[in-house]
């Protein structure tokens, strides 16, 4: 897709399987260029928590960042702010597959 993100401070906890994409080679994991698309992306990381997430491999391949300012919470902040905002709460997650058709899942968190 050619994007240029700017990854900072985020916090992964179990994302990915580490298993190499059939179309791409490349490890899925939190950040990376595995969805098929013919053009890669590039990300600049920096910030980043790891929690059993694959992550070894992982590198900045550009040096974006955003043409404006802004603070940012740190990555541990980031997930004690999602963690207080959702605590024992439920949502429905709607997932559409490469043919539109759409799956519904019911998700809760519990902290």
């Amino acid at each position: 897709m050619g994007a240029r993100v700017f990854v900072q401070n985020n916090y992964f906890d179990n994302v990915g399987s580490g298993q190499n994409d059939p179309t791409t080679g490349h490890i899925k994991t939190a950040v990376g260029w595995y969805y098929g698309s013919p053009q890669t992306g590039y990300w600049n990381l920096t910030g980043n928590q790891f929690i059993n997430t694959p992550n070894s491999h992982l590198t900045s391949t550009t040096n974006f960042t955003p043409p404006y300012s802004f603070n940012a919470q740190s990555a541990n902040e980031a997930r004690q702010a999602v963690e207080q905002k959702l605590r024992n709460r439920h949502c429905e997650l709607k997932i559409e597959d490469d043919d539109h058709r759409a799956s519904s899942f019911e998700v809760g968190w519990l902290f």
